[in-house]
């Protein structure tokens, strides 16, 4: 439940920024439980903990996707729902792996606990005029927030979250976006995200001995080293 509470709690990191003073910036944005803000980039924002000890050799257990709307929107059907939740699981691990990091089905050392929200979802609504078809620029938006924490201590190390519109079309009356422009929009989300995760989380004041890749050098030498 801290996860989720640490996804939504994100939606409203405007208002609950504190500022205090920060050597390497004039205000420093700090979110609730303790996450900086680093830049805002992809149309979205950052946050991390400055001593997260992220490295390569971190492993990664997803949660449940989370998925909410906006107040007033309209919704998915529940099976289009759990659609977007498989689609957006099996595409975060299949991209995970890719970008050769290991995923795992349980918390453990050195492991991060990945949750993912599809939050403040909004769909367009029909114009309500009674005509067969209305032309949209876009049916609406997501807001894709990611959340890390340790696996074992449910510490927050990095929080990102973008808004993403759905393509526009064609709306029938009283239709929801169809399914590829809903896809498009969900694919795009998390190629992005996991570029942010394996190539461009800001290095860490502190690393974790524990967590670190093996020392070449060392691993040489005690392969070379004579076994009694």
């Amino acid at each position: 439940m801290t996860g989720l509470r640490g996804i939504l709690a994100f939606l409203a990191f405007c208002t609950a920024c504190s500022t205090t003073p920060n050597p390497l910036a004039t205000l420093e944005k700090r979110t609730s439980d303790g996450l900086i803000l680093v830049e805002d980039r992809r149309h979205g924002a950052l946050f991390v903990k400055p001593d997260h000890g992220i490295t390569p050799h971190h492993r990664y257990h997803l949660n449940q996707v989370l998925l909410t709307y906006e107040r007033d929107s309209s919704r998915f059907s529940k099976k289009q729902e759990q659609r977007m939740r498989t689609y957006v699981e099996d595409g975060v691990i299949g991209e995970m792996i890719g970008h050769g990091r290991t995923m795992v089905t349980g918390p453990g050392q050195c492991v991060l606990k990945m949750g993912i929200g599809l939050v403040d979802v909004e769909l367009v609504e029909p114009d309500g005029s009674g005509s067969a078809t209305s032309v949209l620029a876009t049916w609406g938006g997501v807001t894709l927030v990611v959340d890390l924490r340790d696996s074992l201590t449910n510490e927050p190390l990095l929080r990102y979250g973008r808004r993403i519109n759905f393509p526009g079309g064609i709306q029938w009356q009283q239709d929801r976006p169809p399914w590829i422009q809903v896809r498009t929009a969900l694919d795009r989300a998390v190629v992005e995200q996991t570029e942010l995760l394996t190539e461009k989380i800001p290095p860490s004041t502190v690393d974790d001995p524990h967590c670190l890749p093996p020392d070449p050098d060392l691993t040489a030498q005690v392969s070379r080293s004579p076994q009694n």
